[in-house]
């Protein structure tokens, strides 16, 4: 697990190195830790993260099966239609055209 971010020390580092003076290192420490806190996400904010991805994934999956449902009954057409073709046509250029 992540340490928190500790201000007290990282002001007193500041301040005891002679790198800022007291203002500045407040100042700079308070910038720091509200960057740190702004950008972490909370168990709540990763539950409902996860709520939501699981939400989409389910409604892709359904998209997804209609469209392979689509499919499959577009393929059973295709499939029939060129047996009757195959099987039709030469049964009607016969009749069209009598053996010579």
């Amino acid at each position: 697990m992540a340490e928190a971010f500790d201000t007290h020390k990282a002001y007193r580092e500041l301040t005891e190195s002679d790198c800022f003076p007291t203002d500045q290192a407040e100042r700079l420490v308070t910038l720091i830790n509200g960057a740190i806190v702004g950008n972490v996400a909370t168990k709540t904010d990763i539950e409902n993260l996860e709520k939501t991805l699981r939400l989409e994934l389910e409604s892709q999956d359904e998209r997804f099966g209609n469209k392979i449902k689509t499919l499959k009954s577009d393929l059973k057409l295709w499939i029939v239609s060129a047996i009757g073709l195959g099987i039709g046509l030469p049964k009607a250029l016969d009749y069209l055209l009598p053996a010579i």
